[in-house]
């Protein structure tokens, strides 16, 4: 099982890849995503997924994965806000967070990762899913919509 390096990439990756030319700001691929609406967001929100099912092999306590998870939530829920959900996620760097969470918290006294770990973690996905889904409904339903406007416009 992968270990705190591929989380630790993850975060770099996602949250501080680039840094913006004479100061000490950095961003990842998150926010630069997020530009494209509903994908972008659901894109980032299954990488960030895979880190968190990646750190179950560090044995955190149960409250610290649902930490995680509700980092990615809001992360997710907020970026799809046009113009402020990408500046909140410049700022927020969920992966970041869930990185310095599982660093703090990983290596629970040696038991197993319990079975509830892995259905919460499957729960994130499907929100993660779920949010793709829409995102390809809710752009389907535009363009359709759109088409249909010029064609009433331009006949058939």
């Amino acid at each position: 099982m992968p270990g705190p390096d591929a989380i630790r990439e993850i975060a770099r990756i996602m949250d501080d890849l680039f840094r913006v030319p004479g100061t000490r700001l950095r961003f990842g691929l998150d926010p630069l995503l997020g530009l494209f609406p509903g994908i972008g967001d659901s894109i980032s929100a299954v990488v960030s997924v895979a880190a968190i099912c990646t750190s179950l092999g560090e044995r955190l306590p149960i409250i610290i994965v649902v930490r995680m998870i509700l980092n990615v939530i809001i992360n997710t829920v907020l970026g799809f806000v046009p113009i402020f959900g990408d500046a909140f996620s410049f700022w927020f760097k969920s992966n970041v967070r869930n990185l310095r969470l599982a660093v703090e918290h990983a290596g629970g006294a040696g038991r197993p990762v319990p079975r509830r770990h892995y259905i919460l973690a499957f729960l994130a996905l499907l929100i993660a899913v779920g949010s793709i889904t829409g995102a390809v409904l809710m752009f389907y339903a535009i363009f359709q919509t759109v088409g249909d406007i010029f064609s009433s416009f331009f006949g058939k």
